[in-house]
């Protein structure tokens, strides 16, 4: 029996959203419809794609392979949509990246800018969201890259290296009770302050809690919060303190709404990684994009807050799962 593509994008939808209520709305079919086409797949594969848990659907280890297989045909398929698009001047191709919300702020105008002068006819779309999401959404072919913090080395990606940047404490402009900021905090300082973190398994808080327990000791963690505008609003407050890269304070530091005090530690910093799928040799337009992304890296001044990194690119034979 052969297999209609069709059905596998329908698996593709429904194996990244885990859920089919979600898959429908996005491919506007009908749930129904859905299941019928996921279970003509698995019947003509000869094995099980899905299986369901109390909050939806996972992939199998069947379906994680065709998941993976499956991504690389249907980037080819748009790359090919595009090019011939392209010939026509009407090009309506939509490249996908994720970032965390401080590399955004760093490679978004630049990357954007140096894109549609090399391919006006193509358009980039950037998602803001967390770095192990968007590691997972490379992972699962849902974007073409995708900017991750520590990225986590896995035998289906390749990382490239491209930014290390420092850790600050973000602190009220004002001290509680007068006085003033020491320059830096080391790490015994930063152990006793009242800290606002985001919950586990946030990569801030794994970076604090490692760095803090070098010296057998754990963080003061007064309030878990994962919406960072909220915890910079505590943080105004005098409530606590709280951590971040520069980017996403820059302003508000600018601006006198709070004080960046850098950490004493080579422990506090966080190497930025280009990610994408290594199933796949990436089609001139995604090569163009992934060097104008090295090229802006790689043209950031070295300062207090960030650095290059000194490039280093993994592929799958290099990295065990």
């Amino acid at each position: 029996m052969s297999v209609d593509f069709r059905d596998i994008l329908a698996f593709l939808a429904v194996a990244r959203s885990e859920s089919y209520s979600r898959a429908s709305a996005e491919l506007h079919l009908a749930q129904s419809a859905l299941s019928r086409r996921v279970l003509r797949l698995e019947q003509s594969l000869g094995v099980v794609l899905l299986e369901r848990h109390p909050r939806g659907v996972r992939a199998t280890e069947a379906g994680r392979l065709l998941m993976g297989r499956a991504a690389k045909v249907d980037l080819e398929l748009q790359q090919i949509e595009h090019d011939i698009r392209a010939l026509r001047g009407t090009s309506a191709d939509a490249v996908h990246v994720a970032m965390p919300q401080g590399a955004a702020r760093l490679f978004t105008s630049p990357v954007v800018a140096r894109f549609r002068s090399a391919y006006p006819a193509a358009r980039l779309h950037i998602f803001e969201r967390e770095s192990a999401s968007n590691q997972q959404s490379a992972l699962k072919g849902e974007v073409a890259f995708a900017l991750a913090y520590d990225a986590k080395p896995h035998s289906e990606l390749i990382l490239t290296s491209l930014l290390v940047e420092r850790i600050f404490v973000v602190a009220p402009a004002e001290p509680r009770g007068g006085g003033a900021y020491p320059p830096s905090f080391d790490l015994q300082e930063l152990a006793r302050l009242p800290l606002i973190l985001p919950g586990r398994p946030h990569g801030y808080r794994n970076l604090v809690e490692q760095a803090i327990g070098t010296l057998g000791l754990t963080p003061n963690i007064i309030l878990e919060v994962n919406g960072f505008a909220t915890s910079l609003a505590m943080v105004q407050q005098g409530l606590g303190f709280t951590i971040s890269t520069y980017p996403p304070v820059q302003s508000s530091i600018e601006a006198g709404l709070f004080v960046g005090i850098p950490i004493a530690s080579g422990h506090c910093e966080v190497e930025l990684s280009l990610v994408h799928r290594a199933d796949a040799a990436l089609p001139p337009m995604l090569q163009a994009l992934k060097a104008i992304i090295e090229e802006v890296s790689a043209g950031i001044e070295p300062s207090l807050y960030a650095r290059p990194a000194n490039r280093w690119t993994r592929g799958a034979a290099a990295m065990p799962n």
